[in-house]
């Protein structure tokens, strides 16, 4: 994530909010990803709804757990960036069914609209 987050324009780095699809990869992001600056990531799954949606506009997310389509009816301008691994090559959730990552632009409706569908369980 922070490899993805660092090949990004300066003014993108600045508005950057990651977006996840399950709680595994909330959890990797939230405690790990600390020592590489990352943001606090945003999820409707589980209690990632209750921690809610940003409240300082944003208009770059890297989108990991989702496929492309999905990514696409949420954000604009997705593009794919990178997938996830890890060292040992274990099968899991993330590498078989949903590897890609996305970096994308601005939520296609409002925060706040989104958020009225969740929770989402997973």
């Amino acid at each position: 994530m922070a490899t993805i987050r660092d090949a990004l324009p300066a003014e993108q780095q600045a508005s950057l909010g990651i977006v996840v699809g399950n709680y595994g990869e909330y959890g990797a992001i939230a405690l790990l990803g600390q020592r590489y600056h990352l943001p606090v990531p945003i999820s409707a799954v589980n209690t990632g709804w209750l921690r809610g949606y940003p409240q300082t506009p944003l208009g770059t997310f890297i989108v990991l757990g989702s496929s492309h389509e999905r990514a696409d009816e949420l954000f604009t301008q997705c593009r794919l960036a990178g997938h996830t691994a890890n060292a040992l090559g274990i099968a899991n959730e993330e590498t078989m069914d949903h590897p890609d990552i996305f970096v994308c632009g601005p939520t296609r409706k409002p925060w706040s609209e989104l958020w009225k569908h969740g929770p989402e369980f997973g």
